[in-house]
């Protein structure tokens, strides 16, 4: 969902686009370094049995002692992050490392979709997940009861339309918004 807001977000501000590693780049690092990122990832959302969202709010809701120093935690740890991510980029621009990107444009006429070609994937895909949920959840090796499958069944495939649609509207309103 992150993955998916931040696609409708670039589309909105006119920002997105496919981009390649610049040339020079060491792509067998940069793929180890996304791997490790999500094994990170993945080792920290099963250590803490969850989302980190469901962690906070039950945490606050309860107004205990753990989810307050949790809440803490996540704030200063996101400034952090910010403030850490902002001072590398900056320091990678510098070095010129950020220049040079070559862009993957998907053209229709005088019409950038790769945004729109992005979003359907995207919303394609995790609609399919929804329907495999609603198909399959017997068939599942953590089982769900059957209102709970359905009703994820049903936002995830809600979701998956949403995107297409939000990003369906971007892509006209901006085309029309450079047509005027």
């Amino acid at each position: 969902m992150v993955m998916a807001g931040a696609l409708l977000s670039a589309q909105a501000r006119g920002t997105f686009a496919i981009r390649l590693p610049a040339p020079g780049t060491n792509r067998v690092a940069e793929v180890l370094i996304a791997f490790l990122g999500g094994i990170i990832l993945a080792i920290g959302a099963r250590i803490a049995e969850g989302c980190s969202v469901g962690g906070f709010w039950s945490g606050l809701a309860a107004l205990s002692l753990y989810g307050l120093v949790y809440t803490v935690g996540i704030v200063t740890g996101s400034i952090a992050g910010y403030y850490a991510y902002v001072a590398l980029s900056s320091w990678a621009a510098a070095r010129g490392a950020s220049t040079g990107s070559p862009v993957i444009r998907l053209m229709v006429g005088n019409f950038d979709a790769s945004g729109l070609i992005a979003s359907v994937v995207i919303g394609l895909a995790i609609a399919g997940i929804g329907v495999e949920v609603m198909a399959y959840n017997g068939y599942l090796k953590a089982k769900l009861a059957p209102a709970v499958a359905w009703q994820w069944s049903l936002v995830l495939v809600a979701l998956g339309l949403f995107i297409i649609a939000a990003s369906l509207v971007i892509n006209l309103v901006r085309a029309r918004g450079r047509g005027a």
